[in-house]
C-alpha cells in the first residue's frame, strides 16, 4: 500500500516539512495562513492514520488554532507532543487558553486517549519505515 502525501500549505517551508515561524519581524501573526480546506483536512487525517507523520499532525494542529477550535486543539496539541514535536512553545499559549475551558478531569482523560493513539501511530510509522527498508533491499 502506497502512503498518501500530505498537501503542501502556506506556513510551511518549500519542502513542506519544517514549520515556518508565523511571527514575521515585519508582519503580524499570520494564523490565517494555517487554515486548510475540508479536503486538505481529510487528506491530512488519512495521511496521519496511514503513516503516523508528525508533519501531518502539526498541520492539523495549526488548522485548529486558526479556526479557534477548543477540545480538538487540545487533542491535536497533545498528539504532536506525544509524537515528539521538539518545539512546542509556539503552540503552548493556544493550548493553555483552550485547556482552561475543559470540564474537570477531561484533560487527564484526553491525555490518556492521546497517549494510546500516539503509541499506535508510532508503531505504524516504524512499521512503514521497516517495510520500506525491506522492500528496497530486494
Amino acid at each position: 500500500m502506497r502512503a498518501t502525501q500530505p498537501p503542501k500549505r502556506a506556513g510551511f517551508d518549500k519542502r513542506g516539512e519544517a514549520p515556518c515561524d508565523p511571527h514575521g519581524a515585519d508582519s503580524e501573526l499570520k494564523i490565517h495562513l494555517w487554515r486548510l480546506t475540508r479536503r486538505e483536512v481529510r487528506e491530512l487525517k488519512k495521511h496521519l492514520s496511514e503513516t503516523g507523520a508528525l508533519h501531518s499532525a502539526e498541520m492539523l494542529l495549526r488548522h485548529s488554532i486558526a479556526f479557534g477550535h477548543g477540545r480538538l486543539l487540545v487533542r491535536r496539541y497533545l498528539l504532536v507532543c506525544a509524537l515528539g514535536l521538539a518545539r512546542t512553545e509556539l503552540y503552548e499559549p493556544y493550548f493553555l487558553k483552550a485547556s482552561i475551558h475543559l470540564p474537570p478531569g477531561e484533560l487527564a482523560r484526553t491525555h490518556r486517549e492521546i497517549a494510546r493513539l500516539a503509541s499506535r501511530l508510532q508503531r505504524i510509522s516504524v512499521d512503514g519505515v521497516e517495510a520500506a527498508r525491506h522492500g528496497g533491499a530486494d
